[in-house]
């Protein structure tokens, strides 16, 4: 099918999808079926010439996502209140009520393991890999950091009156016969005593008596400031979470419940070991979860440990891929519960339950809170930078990029290219067009596309008939600018320059190493073959046109000079790469975002971007891209998120 017969049978479903004046597109190559066609004309969706702020330093300003769920805790103070910690250096603030959002995410510099409120609820301990913070919740300032142990610290709380914290941590190795209490002052960050943990699960917070000279750590008893064993039970199966009731005179562990002052056994366990025990607030109930058939609960009278009839143990109308991890927490007047749940049951979907609230004592959910899953695939951001589409697990979805409010969801969750049209419209799975404010289905099958450019006004397409070759389309009427000469067949990934002069392409080498090839756009003239590999991306600034990939003979990042090839310098190994719109900066993504200036090479600031998860093979920082306003959208491989981090 020839370029004249392709238009003839597609133009009026893909001028819906194209658009922007062909003034703004370079000029030159053949017309190819242009002559006699009319496009879609000047009027564009996207704002021109939108000023780029890339002055820095980068600070995080949004997320969609919130990662592994690591643990719950509930205010004493604001009624509602919930705080939510995330393997993806995320805590979340939610409503127990109806699963809304209280308060600013709060973004730590690692991921994190544990959160716990202070005694009067004004104060957040968060505890992950690279310390503890102290999060002031009036003004959201960190008035406390430590870093008790080398390797991470799993769990820590605060006294009473706030002046010493109990951590957990390992130096060495995150296993539960490594870790260790320490007692650090907060006036000065001094280590004062520290003891051995000798069961116990790390990740639970020390959990302090009402008087603070006292603190459990597993069935270990231990008084401040001195950490003398005061108590340990003798029963010798700790496996599962103990608990301190709130008076502090009661402890409880593998269903058992001891008296601490005439160390006396006050309830016997059940024929199993819970997986989970708490008291509630007031100390009158005391409950224990059970993996049975399921995950069932049992509530006690802590007057006379009489069981609490239940019109059913279960966790509430659980869904297929809704399974609890057995743990649980009681909301501050103890009328609730909050149920936690596995990071992943067995069928995709794009908002997976993380967190149920039921209502006690007949378990029914009050409310559910569910975080969303993006799938590991590059993000596309609109010409003007207003609007960001991301794939998830089951369906894609749009978002604003000033507040990340949903816009719409759209098609079925495909890990393929994403990629905003100058008149508005999104090509997702590499032919099908919707409209972004909708989630409607344009069209079904235009064409099989291979690259759009960043400001969506033109596009390679790929030509089987008669010979297999690459042309580059100008959207806005359909004429073929240029036809790629040199060999393509090969070639999978496509970047366009911003100032529409270059094309850079990847090669896969198969029985031949991988190379970036660099096309001339007017004459689809080859005009350098570089020795890389993805990821890749072209920019230019202040004229040059640099392209930044992976160098084939390291392990580093390279970037060249076009159209000569000259390797002007080399940075660190990355996972993903991005240029800011007007070419000075490069982002590199692996562990960390590290900002570098495009032509000296200097490190301009680095930043923990994404977290932990489920998927460990996977670099942390998956994709990076920039948005016409300088805004940087990175998703994370690991943690399933993907986050926005702004520039004053």
């Amino acid at each position: 099918m020839t370029l004249g017969h392709w238009l003839a049978a597609c133009l009026p479903l893909l001028l819906l999808a194209c658009g922007q004046s062909s003034a703004d597109a370079p000029s030159g190559g053949g017309g190819g079926g242009g002559a006699g066609v009319k496009g879609i004309g000047p009027d564009s969706k996207w704002q021109v010439g939108v000023e780029a702020h890339v002055a820095g330093p980068y600070r995080p300003c949004g997320e969609i996502g919130t990662g592994e769920l690591s643990w719950v805790a509930a205010s004493p103070s604001a009624a509602t209140q919930i705080a939510i910690a995330s393997r993806a250096g995320l805590v979340l603030f939610f409503s127990s009520e109806d699963g809304s959002s209280l308060r600013p995410t709060f973004h730590a510099d690692w991921p994190v393991w544990s959160v716990d409120y202070s005694r009067d609820g004004q104060q957040l301990v968060v505890a992950g890999d690279g310390g503890v913070e102290i999060l002031n919740l009036a003004d959201g300032s960190v008035s406390f950091r430590n870093k008790p142990f080398d390797f991470a610290t799993t769990a820590a709380a605060l006294s009473p009156d706030g002046s010493v914290l109990a951590a957990l941590g390992t130096d060495i190795a995150p296993t539960d016969e490594h870790v260790v209490l320490r007692l650090i002052r907060v006036a000065d960050g001094a280590r004062v005593a520290e003891l051995a943990d000798r069961d116990g699960r790390p990740y639970v917070p020390p959990q302090f008596s009402p008087d603070g000279k006292a603190v459990l750590v597993g069935t270990t008893y231990a008084s401040i400031p001195d950490l003398q064993i005061n108590f340990f039970p003798p029963r010798g199966n700790y496996a599962a979470t103990t608990a301190l009731s709130p008076d502090g005179k009661l402890l409880a562990g593998s269903g058992e419940v001891w008296d601490i002052g005439s160390q006396q056994k006050v309830k016997r366990a059940e024929s199993l070991s819970p997986t989970w025990v708490a008291f509630s607030p007031d100390g009158k109930t005391y409950a224990e979860s059970f993996m049975e058939s399921g995950i069932t609960l049992h509530l006690y009278r802590t007057a006379d440990w009489s069981e609490i009839t239940l019109p059913t143990t279960t966790y509430g109308q659980l869904l297929p891929t809704e399974i609890p991890d057995g743990r649980f927490f009681f909301a501050r007047d103890g009328k609730r519960l909050f149920v936690t749940l596995q990071p992943y049951g067995t069928d995709p979907t794009p908002d997976r339950s993380m967190l149920r609230v039921v209502n006690l004592p007949d378990l029914t959910i009050q409310t559910v809170i569910a975080r969303t899953e993006l799938a590991f695939a590059a993000p596309a951001i609109s010409p003007d930078g207003s609007l960001i589409a991301a794939h998830l697990t089951a369906k894609g979805g749009v978002w604003r990029s000033s507040d990340l409010s949903p816009i719409s969801r759209f098609g079925e969750g495909f890990p393929s290219p994403l990629w905003f049209l100058s008149n508005g419209m999104l090509i997702a799975d590499l032919s099908q067009t919707y409209d972004p404010n909708t989630g409607l289905l344009v069209n079904g099958d235009l064409s099989y596309w291979q690259g759009v450019s960043s400001d969506g006004t033109m596009a390679v397409l790929p030509w089987g008939i008669p010979l297999p070759r690459r042309e580059i389309v100008r959207l806005s009427d359909l004429t073929t600018i240029s036809t790629l000469r040199g060999p393509i067949s090969g070639d999978t990934e496509w970047a366009f320059s911003s100032d529409k002069r270059y094309l850079a392409a990847l090669h896969d080498g198969v029985t031949e190493p991988d190379t970036l090839r660099v096309f001339e756009i007017s004459t689809g003239k080859l005009v350098s073959t570089l020795a890389g590999a993805s990821p890749f991306a072209i920019g230019v600034s202040n004229g040059a046109v640099r392209l930044v990939g992976k160098a084939t003979d390291t392990s580093r990042m390279r970037v060249w000079s076009i159209p000569d090839g000259a390797p002007l310098l080399d940075l660190d190994d990355a996972g993903a790469v991005a240029f800011s719109p007007e070419g000075s900066l490069i982002a590199v993504g692996q562990d960390l975002i590290h900002i570098y200036r495009s032509d000296t090479g200097a490190l301009r600031q680095s930043f923990f971007a994404h977290g932990d998860g489920p998927v460990k093979a996977s670099p942390r920082v998956f994709s990076v891209a920039f948005g016409a306003t300088g805004q940087l959208v990175s998703v994370g491989g690991r943690d399933g998120t993907l986050r926005v981090w702004c520039s004053p």
